[in-house]
């Protein structure tokens, strides 16, 4: 599996499409152990910390858009974690993509055992947020969990908003995402999972590993609408609830 990661790397380097490497996990291995290997990697060059964890194709919607029928978890750093607005050089991706989400950040650890009541309790602050990702041109056609997850969830990074308290009602949050200007789509927290049991289901992931969800970290919690593929020249902004928006500009 070392050499699985190192070749991703490079496919990451290169700007490489995206590509199966279903066919190379070795039998009872799991595509969660090349992710940490190329995590480990990232973290080594970039230095920084692990900020915290993607869940991705919690919506229908999105289950559609890429063919797969279950969620899947990737780690976010620290040095990928940007305040709104952000401007991103389309130059420095394969192909960028963003998602339209609800972050939540926890205020104390979470562990494998908890229930949604217990994550209410837990939570520091809800964002509205961008989760910039690279599918590096993937045939939408040809793909399986298992590369997507051995490749991180495609995560590239985290734009947020400003920052809203714990009370937020995450139930029913309606949210719209504008194109330089113009209304482009919309979504609601009740087409996908609920996003505090996006945060259950990412801590009994990490448990199921033997990690736990620390205080201070983040979990991206699905898309509420299909992922866009801003241009160079585009600005998005996201509004989801009385949530603050956030703010996007793509340039080449």
């Amino acid at each position: 599996m070392q050499q699985l990661a190192a070749d991703l790397i490079e496919q990451h380097q290169t700007r490489q499409r995206f590509s199966s490497v279903r066919d190379r996990i070795p039998a009872g291995a799991s595509p969660y152990d090349v992710q940490d290997l190329l995590v480990a990697h990232f973290l080594e060059k970039e230095g920084g910390a692990i900020a915290g964890y993607k869940i991705g194709l919690t919506s229908t919607s999105m289950q559609i858009f890429c063919g797969i029928d279950q969620p899947l978890a990737g780690v976010v750093l620290a040095t990928r974690v940007w305040p709104s607005p952000v401007t991103l050089r389309s130059a420095d991706y394969g192909r960028i993509g963003i998602e339209c989400e609800v972050c939540i950040i926890v205020d104390q650890d979470i562990d494998g055992d908890c229930t949604r009541e217990q994550v209410q309790e837990k939570i520091r602050s809800v964002h509205a947020a961008f989760e910039v990702v690279d599918d590096r041109n993937a045939d939408y056609t040809k793909l399986d969990a298992i590369s997507i997850i051995a490749d991180n969830g495609w995560n590239e990074g985290v734009v947020l908003g400003a920052a809203a308290g714990p009370g937020v009602q995450l139930a029913l949050l309606e949210g719209t995402v504008s194109l330089n200007g113009e209304k482009l789509a919309s979504g609601s927290t009740d087409d996908a999972m609920h996003p505090l049991d996006a945060v259950v289901w990412t801590a009994r992931h990490l448990a199921g590993r033997g990690q736990c969800l620390r205080a201070g970290q983040l979990v991206m919690t699905g898309s509420l609408v299909p992922t866009r593929f801003p241009k160079p020249g585009e600005h998005y902004r996201f509004e989801v609830g009385g949530l603050p928006a956030v703010e996007l500009k793509v340039i080449d």
